[in-house]
């Protein structure tokens, strides 16, 4: 079973985290002083059940923000997730990441499948021993009907060797998102895979996660064409959740659906 702290040490651990945080958040603004070709702020509020290995009803309040330079992108994100009939009130877990495009830039790339291949690194961090480092290669493609698509190969390491986060090995993780106009507005279906496929070590099994969402767009309806105010439904699957192999005595295959609210400022 993962790690479950007591409330003297989660607050230990969640007062480290919000100093890691601004931290990164500082990095982040040094790495990127030039200003961003584009940038996104927003925020969500998701509530579901079906969560395993923790409570089975969850809420998460979700800040997410992502921009793009000349010489690749960033990402970073901060989840709270609220429990109930739990020892824990709440829990954190955030990442942030940054990819270096290796291609020089290329008017015909929006012609090309293969847009841009990077180097890619990021952080997980939150409550508990979770902080691990992941770095490897990853490509953007260009295919029809997709937003974007991202694959990406990742090496990860965990940084808490004294800890429980024994999830060092490798990962596979795509990225996707498409549009469907329909009428005044559109829905957009994005979300993400990952499916750590091999591992250091013989307590952490592979484990797939499958997280999409389905989500419409009623910013359109309210106030005018560039409002971004989506409600809908999000699916999270988790195989041998938090590499905790499944089996006739612990269930740890997710199934949870949620419904979905989110901004764009």
């Amino acid at each position: 079973m993962p790690e479950r702290p007591a409330c003297e040490s989660q607050m230990k651990n969640e007062t480290s985290t919000g100093l890691l945080a601004t931290l990164l958040l500082l990095y982040n603004g040094q790495v990127c002083l030039a200003a961003p070709l584009w940038s996104d702020f927003s925020g969500a509020y998701v509530a579901g059940r079906g969560f395993t290995l923790d409570p089975d009803q969850q809420r998460t309040v979700s800040l997410e923000y992502a921009s793009g330079y000349t010489w690749g992108d960033t990402f970073t994100y901060l989840d709270t997730t609220f429990f109930r009939g739990d020892e824990r009130a709440y829990s954190l877990f955030g990442e942030t990441a940054a990819r270096w495009s290796l291609m020089e830039s290329d008017e015909d790339r929006p012609q090309k499948v293969l847009t841009d291949v990077l180097v890619s690194t990021s952080l997980e961090f939150g409550s508990g021993t979770v902080e691990t480092f992941t770095l490897g290669p990853s490509v953007d493609l260009n295919l029809p009907a997709f937003d974007y698509l991202a694959l990406g190969l990742m090496r990860r390491e965990s940084l808490n060797r004294s800890g429980f986060n024994n999830s060092d090995g490798w990962q596979f993780v795509p990225t996707w998102s498409l549009t469907i106009p329909v009428g005044r507005s559109e829905w957009v279906i994005d979300g993400f895979a990952k499916w750590i496929f091999a591992t250091d070590h013989s307590d952490y099994h592979p484990n797939f996660q499958f997280n999409p969402q389905i989500k419409y767009n009623i910013g359109k309806h309210l106030s005018g064409a560039d409002r971004r105010v989506y409600l809908g439904v999000e699916y999270y699957y988790w195989s041998n959740k938090y590499g905790v192999k499944s089996s006739p005595a612990v269930d740890s295959d997710q199934h949870a659906v949620s419904f979905l609210a989110k901004y764009h400022f």
